[in-house]
């Protein structure tokens, strides 16, 4: 049983795409994205919307009907689970202050967090935008 689960590596190209892709639309909207609360939700007409909100270590990304969570712990991103329909996965935890990984699920996690800079980049949310991108809740706190 020990062998499952394995320590977490900080620096994924994977993570970092998925850090820059998410940060660059907070910063395009206005947002510290090391700001301690914030909340941004985009709606454009034939996308799907794109929620984006953090209160202290946890950050919750959605678009459409699946949340990626992720827990914020020293400028690092490090995703916990995805939940859509069809349930909710555990894909990493913390165990005597360290970030573990499951390894096949934390796969998943992972082709998530691909799918969705590529649906950001597809979507044009890397756009300031007013005429196409509605910002529907804006609260930040630093």
């Amino acid at each position: 049983m020990n062998n499952i689960f394995i320590l977490l590596n900080p620096v994924s190209n994977m993570r970092k795409l998925f850090m820059q892709a998410i940060s660059e639309v907070l910063k395009r909207h206005g947002i510290d994205p090391s700001a301690d609360t914030y909340y941004l939700e985009l709606r454009m007409p034939s996308h799907e919307n794109f929620t984006v909100g953090k209160v202290g270590e946890q950050i919750l990304v959605k678009i459409g009907d699946t949340v990626l969570a992720l827990d914020y712990n020293q400028g690092n991103w490090f995703p916990i689970s995805i939940e859509n329909k069809l349930g909710k996965t555990i894909c990493s935890f913390i165990e005597n202050g360290n970030h573990m990984i499951i390894p096949f699920r934390f796969k998943r996690c992972m082709l998530f967090q691909g799918m969705l800079v590529k649906k950001i980049r597809e979507q044009n949310y890397l756009e300031n935008d007013e005429k196409q991108n509605t910002v529907k809740g804006f609260e930040t706190q630093t």
